[in-house]
C-alpha cells in the first residue's frame, strides 16, 4: 500500500486519527510518505527490523478472514449458478 493507496483510501473517508501498519518497506519509509500520512492525521506504525512477531495477531486474524469470506464467495457462487 504506497502513497496511491493511502490518498484513495482517503477520497473514501476520514482518515484522522487512523493507524497504519506497515513493514519496512522502502516505500513506507520514504519522506514523501510520512509527509502524506502527516497531512492527513494518520499515524504510521512500523514492524521492527527482523522481527515478523510484531503483527503476528493481525496476520493471523487477516489469514481466517480472507480464507472465511473466500470460502463463503465460492458457496454463494455455487449457489447463485445452480
Amino acid at each position: 500500500m504506497g502513497i496511491y493507496t493511502v490518498k484513495k483510501a482517503r477520497k473514501q473517508q476520514n482518515t484522522k486519527g487512523a493507524l497504519l501498519h506497515s513493514d519496512q518497506g522502502f516505500q513506507y519509509t520514504s519522506r514523501q510518505y510520512y509527509q502524506l500520512l502527516k497531512r492527513y492525521s494518520i499515524q504510521a506504525s512500523m514492524s521492527r527490523k527482523g522481527n515478523c512477531w510484531d503483527n503476528a495477531c493481525m496476520e493471523n486474524f487477516f489469514s481466517h478472514f480472507k480464507a472465511e469470506w473466500l470460502l463463503l464467495y465460492i458457496l454463494m457462487y455455487i449457489f447463485w449458478s445452480n
